[in-house]
């Protein structure tokens, strides 16, 4: 499947959004093949997320999940891209080049509901801010940086599905 004139469909939003679940869905649908950019920066540090975070800080990892996003090349893909991936503006720039971005977007409730305990959960933020600290601070860049948002609050249902595919089928022909 296309996207108007791009290959790639780019997933953006807060952990608990759906990202890699819906990824999934849709890679299998389109017939494309799913990323999720989180595997990657695990691979390339040989570490889960959260020890990544813990091991070389904030910034560090923010600089590797960067050049992971720009130097990919990306082709027929559905990529699920970490929550903090719109911190950076350039990986967001190489994402759209050959990608439209899918904001799944969730209320602060449904956050809080389907993350629970993320102190395991490899999230980019300092340990002294809330769940609901990290969505004040993202939830407009992910806005800014989105082709067209998807609520995702609901579970995603067969009737979600149909919904997500009517959007993609005629949002980007």
């Amino acid at each position: 499947m296309r996207f108007g004139k791009k290959n790639n469909l780019v997933l953006i939003g807060m952990p608990g959004a759906g990202k890699s679940t819906i990824g999934k869905r849709l890679a299998k649908k389109y017939g494309l093949t799913f990323i999720d950019s989180d595997l990657l920066l695990e691979r390339r540090c040989n570490m889960p997320l959260q020890r990544v975070v813990n091991c070389i800080g904030l910034k560090r990892f923010a600089q590797i999940e960067q050049e992971i996003l720009c130097q990919s090349k990306f082709e027929n893909s559905v990529i699920a891209t970490g929550g903090s991936a719109i911190y950076s503006d350039s990986a967001m720039r190489a994402l759209s080049e050959n990608g439209v971005r899918l904001y799944l977007k969730i209320s602060p409730q449904t956050l809080i509901r389907r993350v629970g305990d993320h102190t395991q959960r490899g999230l980019m933020k300092y340990p002294s801010h809330h769940l609901l600290r990290l969505y004040a601070d993202r939830k407009q860049r992910y806005s800014q940086h989105a082709d067209f948002t998807f609520r995702n609050d609901a579970p995603f249902t067969a009737i979600k599905a149909a919904e997500l595919y009517h959007t993609l089928n005629h949002e980007h022909r």
